[in-house]
């Protein structure tokens, strides 16, 4: 069996598109635990939060911040916005990591596979060398 290039270039970008589905699946577990802290510290300060807590979140956040007093809403809420914040690096990251594997697939692509797609899209549909006449 022959490895080629585009095969290579498939693989990888497989591997790719699946950490990328992780990392964002990661981040929106962290969210929802962030989400459940906010609201944690909403009620503790005497205030209503502004989305009701889950039982995932508060499984989740129960994990998350087992090393903070659950009753000092400040930490909670530093808890909390930390977690938002690595959340949202996580993704900016796979959206940095989605452009380098866009890259690849287009560098790894048989450069015959693009210049057939290229002129499909591009050619048209009817006969224009009549110019109108029959």
């Amino acid at each position: 069996m022959r490895v080629t290039l585009q095969a290579v270039g498939t693989w990888l970008f497989a591997m790719i598109v699946v950490v990328i589905a992780g990392v964002v699946l990661l981040s929106f577990v962290i969210n929802a635990a962030a989400g459940d802290l906010h609201a944690r510290t909403e009620t503790l300060r005497g205030g209503q939060p502004e989305s009701s807590r889950t039982p995932v979140g508060a499984w989740l956040s129960a994990r998350i911040a087992s090393d903070v007093a659950p009753t000092d809403a400040t930490a909670l809420g530093e808890r909390a916005d930390a977690l938002d914040h690595r959340a949202d690096r996580m993704r900016e990251l796979a959206a940095a990591v989605s452009v380098a594997g866009l890259v690849l697939a287009l560098g790894t692509a048989k450069p015959e596979n693009r210049i057939a797609r290229a002129q499909s899209a591009s050619s048209g549909l009817a006969n224009t060398r009549s110019n109108g006449t029959v």
